[in-house]
Protein backbone atom coordinates (compact mmCIF):
# COMPACT_ATOMS: atom_id res chain seq x y z
CA UNK A 1 0.00 0.00 0.00
CA UNK A 2 1.48 2.90 -1.18
CA UNK A 3 0.50 6.72 -1.83
CA UNK A 4 1.84 9.36 -3.54
CA UNK A 5 0.81 12.92 -1.90
CA UNK A 6 2.29 15.61 -4.41
CA UNK A 7 2.02 19.29 -2.80
CA UNK A 8 1.40 22.46 -4.67
CA UNK A 9 3.72 25.05 -5.05
CA UNK A 10 3.66 26.21 -1.99
CA UNK A 11 4.03 24.01 0.95
CA UNK A 12 1.56 25.38 3.10
CA UNK A 13 -1.53 25.24 0.70
CA UNK A 14 -4.18 23.36 1.57
CA UNK A 15 -4.90 21.39 -1.59
CA UNK A 16 -2.99 18.00 -2.47
CA UNK A 17 -2.82 16.11 -5.46
CA UNK A 18 -3.06 12.20 -4.03
CA UNK A 19 -2.08 9.31 -6.29
CA UNK A 20 -2.62 5.71 -5.61
CA UNK A 21 -2.47 2.19 -6.91
CA UNK A 22 -6.07 0.20 -6.80
CA UNK A 23 -5.78 -2.97 -4.81
CA UNK A 24 -8.31 -3.77 -2.45
CA UNK A 25 -9.27 -3.10 -0.13
CA UNK A 26 -7.62 -0.27 0.35
CA UNK A 27 -8.38 1.61 -2.94
CA UNK A 28 -10.98 0.15 -5.02
CA UNK A 29 -13.91 1.84 -7.39
CA UNK A 30 -16.94 1.95 -6.01
CA UNK A 31 -19.59 -0.89 -7.76
CA UNK A 32 -21.64 2.13 -9.28
CA UNK A 33 -20.09 5.42 -10.19
CA UNK A 34 -23.53 6.47 -11.17
CA UNK A 35 -23.50 10.52 -10.63
CA UNK A 36 -19.94 10.36 -8.84
CA UNK A 37 -16.72 12.11 -9.97
CA UNK A 38 -14.05 12.89 -8.31
CA UNK A 39 -12.31 11.37 -4.94
CA UNK A 40 -16.37 9.91 -4.33
CA UNK A 41 -15.48 7.10 -7.38
CA UNK A 42 -13.22 5.26 -5.30
CA UNK A 43 -13.66 3.88 -1.62
CA UNK A 44 -11.23 1.94 0.69
CA UNK A 45 -8.97 1.58 3.63
CA UNK A 46 -6.34 4.21 2.62
CA UNK A 47 -9.39 6.75 1.33
CA UNK A 48 -10.86 6.03 4.43
CA UNK A 49 -7.14 7.11 6.51
CA UNK A 50 -6.88 9.97 3.68
CA UNK A 51 -10.23 11.41 4.65
CA UNK A 52 -9.85 11.13 9.20
CA UNK A 53 -6.09 12.95 8.40
CA UNK A 54 -7.80 15.51 6.26
CA UNK A 55 -10.61 16.70 8.32
CA UNK A 56 -8.21 16.19 11.22
CA UNK A 57 -5.25 18.69 9.73
CA UNK A 58 -7.46 20.57 7.57
CA UNK A 59 -6.62 20.03 4.37
CA UNK A 60 -8.24 19.17 0.93
CA UNK A 61 -6.92 16.66 -1.71
CA UNK A 62 -7.46 15.80 -5.13
CA UNK A 63 -7.74 12.02 -5.78
CA UNK A 64 -6.75 9.67 -8.85
CA UNK A 65 -5.44 6.49 -9.95
CA UNK A 66 -1.62 5.78 -11.03
CA UNK A 67 -2.07 6.04 -14.96
CA UNK A 68 -0.24 2.28 -15.36
CA UNK A 69 -1.45 0.83 -12.17
CA UNK A 70 1.85 0.08 -10.82
CA UNK A 71 4.36 0.91 -7.50
CA UNK A 72 7.31 0.96 -9.76
CA UNK A 73 9.96 -1.06 -11.03
CA UNK A 74 13.32 -0.66 -13.03
CA UNK A 75 12.85 -1.81 -16.26
CA UNK A 76 15.06 -1.47 -19.75
CA UNK A 77 13.90 2.24 -20.24
CA UNK A 78 13.55 3.24 -16.77
CA UNK A 79 11.15 3.23 -13.59
CA UNK A 80 7.44 2.13 -14.42
CA UNK A 81 4.42 3.15 -11.82
CA UNK A 82 4.75 5.63 -8.95
CA UNK A 83 7.97 6.45 -9.26
CA UNK A 84 7.92 7.49 -12.72
CA UNK A 85 5.35 9.52 -11.91
CA UNK A 86 7.53 11.14 -9.09
CA UNK A 87 10.61 11.52 -11.22
CA UNK A 88 8.07 12.74 -13.85
CA UNK A 89 6.45 14.86 -11.85
CA UNK A 90 3.02 13.31 -14.12
CA UNK A 91 0.90 13.99 -11.16
CA UNK A 92 -2.49 15.00 -13.16
CA UNK A 93 -3.08 18.23 -12.12
CA UNK A 94 -0.18 20.00 -14.09
CA UNK A 95 -2.30 23.72 -13.20
CA UNK A 96 -1.71 22.48 -9.21
CA UNK A 97 2.26 21.88 -10.10
CA UNK A 98 2.64 25.06 -11.68
CA UNK A 99 0.57 27.30 -9.13
CA UNK A 100 -2.25 28.25 -11.23
CA UNK A 101 -4.75 26.58 -9.30
CA UNK A 102 -5.89 27.69 -5.95
CA UNK A 103 -7.65 26.04 -3.12
CA UNK A 104 -10.83 26.51 -4.54
CA UNK A 105 -9.83 23.81 -7.27
CA UNK A 106 -9.97 20.99 -5.18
Amino acid sequence: MAMIIAYSVEWWSCCKAVRCVQEAPYVMKKKTDYGLSGNDLYEGFCLDLLKEISEDVGFRYTFDLVSDQKYGSPEKDGWTGMVRELMDKVFGWTSLLRGIATDDDC
